[in-house]
């Protein structure tokens, strides 16, 4: 079985990337850095054109910031484990 993060959203229908979506982005950084980092995301715009979504996430001093991503660095937030 694949890791849930290893998943990316599927981009042939607009009921996989829909506003609200809880989703993880991976960031990978400019500069040839070797490392990428997964930052949990929930989409605000699908722009199915242009494959582009908007999407809402948690910078390091906890403050919200929006970030236009191309939808292939999206993949399925694992669903919470229950107490």
């Amino acid at each position: 079985m694949n890791h849930p993060r290893s998943l990316t959203i599927d981009t042939g229908t607009e009921t996989d990337v829909f506003v609200g979506r809880l989703c993880t982005w991976i960031h990978t950084p400019r500069g040839g850095y070797g490392f990428s980092t997964p930052v949990d995301a929930e989409v605000l715009n699908y722009s199915g054109e242009t494959g582009r979504v908007t999407i809402r996430v948690s910078t390091a001093s906890g403050c919200q910031a929006k970030r236009v991503v191309a939808v292939g660095n999206l993949r399925e937030r694992p669903a919470p484990v229950p107490t």
